[in-house]
């Protein structure tokens, strides 16, 4: 016990002489520990939102989009839900290319897409606010209204005519705001656009009043998720011009718009360990220099080695394992703004998970050993008497 109350009376006794130097070890270790749990809870964010989104929207495996016209577009596609591979679908619905106005005279291109007022089995968009689509109004996609500052009440004009916003809801069976449009007009490249929902009269109207350009669609359920390419493959001699668009494909269009938009989703958890470790080096050999003056004075007063270590590492370990915790903390609380940077998306990202809680802890355990080795490996500084 005797040795213990020593230990911790020279540890105290030590910070609050160096208080600046204690300081900055905690400092140093909060940034690295937090760092490196922010790397590592970033990992697979992307995924993880679009697996959320699409369980919670009952999103399509398949999207058949054709911008061909005739009468024979509907059957060809309606065919499709035949293939024994599908089990459930939604449509064929229309797709209108449009233009948008807000109050503030914010301008977008927008695709609608006429839905019937009851959700079916397949690619049922989750209401956020508001409520789904009723005749003469619209709900626009989350990320889309979020970008457009518009809320539910508010009125926008689409193709020249006003419609109240009457509710908000996110959807898996296209891309996050703005690559709405997974083709362009007439199969041509799509712009940047939002996403908007009408019953179907009041597309078909659209359309029609305006002669808007229109595609058809038709959401698909198959038996197999994965066989996506297998369901293409089969149907690629179709008798009229079908464009596939998989839910692989959707996931890694998000993850391309994010990289865009989110820069610290490209570094990820790699690169920001590899910044923390290396930081954490740097501390602890900066530290080791200064530390070895201290440790040759206990030793030159009859301190033995262990007493030396076990001083050096417990004002070390206490330091590093508070830095560890406030990092920790402080990953925790930052994790959901950064990992969620799309209103198109919903759910919750993993956070700070125990293998993360364990490898940040590690990484403040290696700053206290590597602060204490060299230090107690030195021999006390003998000096000789100068002679006259």
């Amino acid at each position: 016990m005797g040795s213990i109350v020593l230990v911790v009376r020279l540890v105290l006794a030590d910070v609050r002489r160096h208080k600046v130097q204690a300081a900055m070890l905690l400092l140093a270790v909060t940034v690295a520990t937090a760092t490196l749990a922010l790397g590592l809870s970033l990992r697979g964010v992307s995924d993880a939102l679009y697996e959320q989104t699409r369980a919670a929207t009952a999103g399509p495996d398949v999207v058949a989009l054709s911008p061909a016209s005739g009468p024979a577009v509907t059957p060809a596609l309606a065919s499709l839900a035949d293939d024994p591979e599908a089990v459930a679908h939604h449509g064929p619905y229309r797709i209108v290319y449009a233009d948008l106005t807000t109050r503030d005279s914010t301008s977008s291109s927008v695709v609608v897409q006429g839905f019937a007022e009851t959700p079916g089995a397949v690619n049922r968009p989750l209401v956020t606010s508001g409520r789904w689509v009723r005749s003469g109004g619209t709900v626009l996609e989350r990320g889309f209204a979020t970008a457009l500052g518009v809320g539910v009440g508010d009125r926008v004009i689409i193709a020249g005519r006003s419609y109240p916003v009457v509710g908000i809801a996110v959807t898996a069976a296209t891309s996050i705001y703005p690559w709405a449009a997974q083709i362009g007009p007439y199969g041509g490249g799509s712009d940047y656009s939002g996403l908007a929902w009408m019953t179907r009269s009041d597309a078909r109207t659209l359309a029609s009043s305006q002669d808007l350009p229109v595609t058809m669609a038709l959401d698909l359920k198959l038996r197999d998720p994965a066989a996506t390419e297998a369901f293409r493959d089969a149907h690629r001699d179709s008798t009229i011009w079908i464009n596939f668009r998989s839910w692989q494909f959707t996931a890694e269009q998000d993850m391309v718009i994010l990289k865009d938009s989110q820069p610290i989703l490209v570094v990820g958890s790699w690169l920001l360990s590899f910044l923390a470790i290396t930081g954490v080096a740097a501390l602890a050999a900066g530290r080791a220099v200064e530390q070895t003056r201290r440790a040759g004075l206990l030793k030159a007063v009859g301190a033995a080695p262990g007493l030396i270590a076990a001083v050096l590492l417990t004002e070390y370990l206490a330091l590093a394992l508070v830095g560890d915790t406030l990092g920790l903390v402080i990953a925790r609380l930052a994790v959901p703004a950064i990992a969620s940077p799309t209103a198109s998306r919903i759910g919750d990202a993993v956070g700070v998970t125990a293998a993360t809680v364990a490898a940040a802890t590690v990484l403040a355990v290696a700053v206290a050993v590597l602060s204490t080795l060299r230090p107690t490996r030195c021999g006390p500084v003998v000096r000789r008497p100068s002679r006259r």
